[in-house]
């Protein structure tokens, strides 16, 4: 009986060695799981942060030519304004020159229309 008991008592030591040294094991996997694990959150911390950059860059880029089209299309319509109020002066001046020409003398009347044909001559060259 007391061989009996020594057996038993051997077969359980080793069968708590055999846990022990598994637990040991999972342990060591637990540990090394949680370093992967770790460095898998460091990676994608540092992916999400560089995808935030990168989003705000373009964000601020795409800010940045917005307000530069807005410049352009006032500067636009204060060239179109500038055009339309040129193209009513001249309307303006030309009937006034007109106006005035039917009060010209003669004579001027002549050498005014000479000139004016000679300015044609030269700015349609044949």
């Amino acid at each position: 009986t007391l061989n009996v008991k020594r057996n038993e008592i051997e077969r359980l030591e080793n069968h708590l060695r055999e846990e022990e040294r598994l637990l040991i094991k999972s342990e060591k996997n637990i540990a090394e799981d949680l370093v992967l694990f770790d460095q898998f959150l460091d990676v994608s911390n540092r992916n999400a942060s560089d995808a935030a950059s990168r989003a705000d860059e373009e964000s601020r880029k795409k800010e940045e030519l917005l307000n530069e089209i807005k410049q352009l299309q006032k500067i636009l319509i204060t060239y179109h304004n500038d055009q339309n109020y040129l193209i009513d002066t001249l309307k303006q001046s030309r009937r006034y020159q007109q106006f005035l020409f039917k009060f010209a003398p003669e004579e001027w009347r002549v050498d005014i229309l000479k000139d004016l044909e000679s300015q044609c001559k030269i700015r349609i060259p044949s």
